[in-house]
């Protein structure tokens, strides 16, 4: 059996949300659930799939090297979402 919540949405969000917290304010108004509330995302819709190596200590480091290249790039990113 599915279930859903059919009454009004709307997505909080501010200017520390970055990467998915892009993706899915642009997502959430591109599909016209609901309005945005707060302030412009970060913009930084970026990510890795490489690990340069790690550190003596045991943490590693991780260097974005990718990034979406379609229309939600060029909707999200660089400037965030409003």
């Amino acid at each position: 059996m599915l279930e859903a919540i059919f009454s009004p949405k709307v997505m909080i969000t501010n200017e520390m949300a970055g990467s998915g917290g892009d993706a899915l304010p642009w997502m959430f108004r591109h599909t016209h659930i609901g309005p945005l509330v707060g302030k412009r995302t970060w913009g930084g819709l970026v990510g890795h799939c490489t690990n340069p190596g790690d550190l003596l200590d045991g943490v590693f480091t991780g260097t974005p090297n990718l990034a979406f290249c379609c229309l939600l790039s060029l909707a999200g990113a660089p400037s965030g979402v409003r």
